[in-house]
């Protein structure tokens, strides 16, 4: 049985350390970081465990706001898990940050503790508004579909058949042109 525990001790540790994502083990008491992956370190902002182990987000500055980690520690008290909560953090060189958090809480050694994954999706939001931003000022009407249906629509092609906004976007295509086989041509 040590064996064993000791294999899956090891295995979850490589598991951590490997993961892109940054992951964090926090106390829900006062937010104090127990545990830190180089995924984490390298969002942040920084270089060594030590340098965030024992000091909260707050503290640290990657988080500004205090309704943010009491947002996540209120969430976790409704619910033991939350996924893909979005929030804003802040890098150690005060870059901001978009970031999804995955958590669950649980004890560890007698404390209740969050873990936490976080994702930095700075980079895809930053995409998504540069192609909303295209998409709503295009000349043109456009849609674009996903497997038959219209997953997004600008205001242009809604004006252009004469519908009103947002009424188009997650319709089935074939809707827009009478039948199947009109559709199919």
């Amino acid at each position: 049985a040590a064996r064993e525990h000791e294999r899956s001790r090891v295995l979850l540790d490589r598991l951590v350390r490997l993961s892109p994502d940054a992951i964090i083990v926090a106390s829900l008491r006062d937010g104090r970081i127990m545990l830190a992956n180089p995924g984490f370190l390298a969002l942040a902002g920084f270089g060594r465990a030590e340098d965030v182990k024992g000091r909260s987000a707050l503290e640290l500055g990657l988080w500004r706001d205090p309704a943010e980690p009491q947002r996540l520690a209120d969430a976790l008290q409704e619910a033991s898990t939350v996924r893909d909560l979005r929030t804003t953090g802040w890098r150690r060189d005060g870059s901001r940050r978009d970031l999804l958090i995955t958590a669950a809480r649980f004890g560890w050694s007698g404390e209740p503790v969050a873990v936490m994954m976080l994702r930095d999706i700075t980079d895809v939001e930053r995409a998504r508004l540069q192609g909303d931003a295209i998409l709503n000022h295009a000349a043109v009407g456009v849609a674009l579909v996903r497997e038959r249906r219209l997953e997004r629509v600008n205001p242009q092609l809604e004006r252009l058949l004469g519908r009103p906004p947002g009424s188009m976007a997650g319709r089935p295509v074939v809707e827009f042109f009478g039948s199947e086989p009109v559709y199919q041509a």
